[in-house]
């Protein structure tokens, strides 16, 4: 009787921890996003819908791009396709909510990025949602 009523709440706590962890998803990223700290340079992310983008640098606008973004990781891989011309670019970078509106965002500007954030604070900044 005990070990069944230890099982029944070794389920109960797995399944809660489990029901607890958010999933986020596109409605969580869609939105001004503005970067902030004492670095900031009035730089920001708007994604507008499931696959554009507006990157701002120094509070100048550079075109639409189109976005990709993989949920199921934690952080989250964001590749964003920059078209310029004939030229297409692929700007690789890091994303992973620190809170509902709070992103932590690393850039890696030559392609290599890995599976977690590095401590290279040069690309990486944290935005903050517009309301």
């Amino acid at each position: 009787m005990k070990k069944s009523l230890v099982a029944i709440f070794a389920f109960v706590v797995i399944f809660s921890i489990g029901a607890s962890a958010q999933q986020r998803n596109l409605r969580d990223l869609i939105g001004k996003w503005e970067e902030v700290g004492d670095k900031a340079d009035n730089g920001s992310l708007e994604f507008i819908d499931s696959s554009k983008v507006v990157m701002s640098m120094k509070g100048r606008k550079l075109s639409p791009s189109s976005f990709s973004v993989d949920f199921s990781k934690t952080p989250m891989p964001l590749d964003m396709v920059m078209v310029q011309g004939d030229q297409k670019r692929v700007l690789k970078s890091l994303i992973q909510f620190v809170d509902n509106d709070t992103l932590k965002w690393q850039v890696f500007p030559a392609g290599d990025r890995g599976t977690s954030f590095t401590d290279a604070a040069a690309t990486s900044v944290v935005l903050k949602r517009r309301k």
